[in-house]
């Protein structure tokens, strides 16, 4: 069983958990999630299972869609309302025109600082142990690009954002910083992922869906590595001997394709007899397809 499983996450429920469950319900150990989700969010998770787990990496790579509901007037420690409330604020003075007109400065390339309660870790320990410890630490910004900030609703002092973005961007840091930049904080209710390219939520089932599936109907579910990659990775069939070269390790030359390759562009060896995904390469410009990542063979 190899692919990806696009779950729409219940909230309540940690991205951990979700993938213990599945693993116990397909029985295997190589199994993990693709982009974490907090606990209290819902939406798009792609969980990656048997020789996908190699590829996680590419497919957290791309771009995020985000809708967060929030409430201005309230700061907690964590950004949101599962958090201690800090400090309050009446924010009857914020109009829909000052959103509109603040929000274009977190969008484009900026630099971000994330919650003190999430789990990038410094020094060897996680944020939110240093802040359950009572424990300072420096957080430096993060450079992360906002494609953009649409404001869906605004109905004092509650308001929906929704937010395209690259990976490693916090949606509560931007709803804090929104409501820092208008003299009022702001806190987070909920967040809804609906895309992390190239998957969208309406490609997802829901865990309990999946969790009641029979196991043959949970593989008709599955993305194929090679439909999870082509979007960004230029795919190339190899013969037998060439595959063989390739999982030995050699560098394959450009003469075993016609497509033309741009500086770094990544590469998908697949066998031309089996049609099975043989290994992850890289084009580098003096002239080779160099291998970084191996795909076993199905016996």
């Amino acid at each position: 069983m190899n692919g990806i499983l696009l779950v729409d996450k219940p909230a309540g429920m940690t991205s951990h958990t979700v993938v213990s469950k599945l693993r116990k319900k397909l029985n295997t150990k190589k199994i993990g999630h693709a982009g974490t989700l907090d606990p209290s969010a819902t939406g798009l998770l792609a969980v990656c299972v048997g020789q996908a787990t190699k590829i996680s990496s590419y497919v957290m790579d791309g771009d995020k869609t985000y809708q967060t509901k929030f409430e201005f007037g309230k700061v907690t420690t964590t950004y949101d309302t599962e958090g201690k409330i800090t400090s309050t604020a009446d924010a009857s003075c914020i109009s829909r025109n000052q959103i509109l007109e603040t929000l274009p400065r977190f969008t484009g390339d900026i630099l971000q600082t994330p919650p003190m309660y999430s789990a990038i870790k410094i020094q060897g320990k996680k944020l939110y142990q240093y802040a359950r410890a009572n424990e300072e630490i420096e957080i430096e910004p993060r450079p992360v690009r906002i494609e953009n900030l649409k404001l869906n609703s605004f109905d004092p002092p509650f308001a929906e954002l929704e937010i395209d973005c690259s990976k490693g961007t916090y949606v509560r840091s931007i709803v804090h910083d929104l409501g820092q930049a208008l003299n009022v904080g702001a806190s987070v209710i909920s967040i809804h992922r609906l895309r992390s390219s190239p998957f969208s939520l309406n490609q997802a089932v829901s865990l309990s869906v999946l969790l009641e599936m029979d196991i043959e109907k949970i593989q008709q579910c599955m993305i194929s590595i090679q439909d999870a990659l082509k979007s960004k990775f230029e795919i190339i069939e190899v013969s037998d001997e060439q595959e063989v070269a390739i999982r030995q390790g050699k560098e394959m030359p450009k003469s075993i394709t016609s497509k033309e390759m741009a500086s770094d562009q990544l590469i998908l060896f697949v066998s031309k007899s089996s049609g099975q995904e043989t290994a992850i390469a890289r084009w580098e410009t003096r002239g080779y397809f160099v291998p970084s990542c191996f795909l076993e063979q199905l016996l």
